[in-house]
C-alpha cells in the first residue's frame, strides 16, 4: 500500500517501488519513469502491456484487464470522464459520537488573568522603567522612592526578643549522703587487707572500732579524718 505524502496527502515520491521488468530494482517513486526507460532496453523479449490510468504501471498480458478494474489510479480519471448534474461533491460527514456529559469544563472557568503590574505595585521590590524618556525616568523614580517610603511606614516592624533561658530550679541544698555501697574495686581491697591482718596473729580491730568506708570524708569525734582509697594508714 502506498505512502501517503503528510503535506500534499498523495503517493510519497520517496517511496520505494519494484520495477517490472526485475523484482530486484528498488528505486524511489519519483525516479521510476526514468527508470523504465533504461530498463525496457535491457529486457526486449519482454511483454507487458502500459496501464492507461498510470504510465509506470507495467503489468503482464493476462493480468492486464484485472489490472484496469483495481488500478489505485483509476479514480483520477474517472472523475474528469463521468461529469454529474451536481458539480460539488457531497462528503458524507462523520456521525457525532455520543459522549456522556461532563460534570467540570475549564472553558467555563471564571478565571481572572495575573497583572504583573498591581502585584509588583504592593511589594517591595525594586523596578525600573525601560524605553522612557530621561525624564519619565526621573519622575518614575521619585515615585518610587515615595512608594517605597510609604511601605517602610505602613510595614511595622517587629522585634522578637530571644526567650531568656529558663533557670533550672534546683532544690535547697542538702546534705551529701555518705554512699551505701562501694565500688568493686575498694571492696576487694579491703577484704585482702582484712585477710593479711588476720593471719600474722594480730587482734583486729574492726571490732571495736569498725573500720570507715572509705570515701572523701567522714566524722570521727570531732575530726576530720581522710581515708584513702586502697592499702595504707589513716593519717589524722
Amino acid at each position: 500500500m502506498p505512502t501517503s505524502h503528510p503535506l500534499t496527502g498523495g503517493p510519497d515520491p520517496e517511496s520505494l517501488l519494484t520495477c517490472p521488468y526485475n523484482a530486484s530494482h528498488r528505486l524511489a517513486r519519483k525516479r521510476m519513469q526514468f527508470h523504465l526507460t533504461k530498463c525496457r532496453k535491457a529486457y526486449p523479449l519482454s511483454k507487458k502491456q502500459t496501464c492507461p490510468f498510470n504510465a509506470t504501471h507495467l503489468v503482464n498480458e493476462q493480468e492486464f484487464l484485472f489490472h484496469l478494474e483495481t488500478c489505485s489510479n483509476r479514480g483520477i480519471v474517472d472523475n474528469f470522464t463521468y461529469i454529474t448534474q451536481d458539480e460539488n461533491h457531497a462528503i458524507q460527514s462523520l456521525p457525532e459520537p455520543d459522549l456522556p456529559d461532563s460534570e467540570e469544563n475549564w472553558d467555563n472557568d471564571n478565571c481572572g488573568t495575573y497583572d504583573a503590574a498591581v502585584n509588583v505595585a504592593e511589594a517591595p521590590i525594586i523596578h525600573t522603567l525601560i524605553g522612557a524618556t530621561p525624564s519619565e525616568r526621573k519622575k518614575f523614580r521619585v515615585q518610587e522612592r515615595q512608594r517605597f517610603r510609604a511601605l517602610d511606614e505602613s510595614i511595622s516592624v517587629v522585634k522578637v526578643e530571644p526567650k531568656a533561658a529558663k533557670e533550672k530550679e534546683f532544690p535547697d541544698d542538702q546534705p551529701l549522703r555518705q554512699p551505701t555501697t562501694l565500688p568493686k574495686s575498694l571492696s576487694s581491697q579491703s577484704s585482702a587487707g582484712g585477710d593479711a591482718a588476720g593471719s600474722s596473729g594480730g587482734q583486729s580491730s574492726t571490732a571495736l572500732h569498725p573500720e570507715p568506708q572509705p570515701g572523701p570524708s567522714y566524722q570521727d569525734d570531732g575530726f576530720v579524718l581522710y581515708q584513702p582509697k586502697g592499702r595504707g594508714k589513716r593519717r589524722h
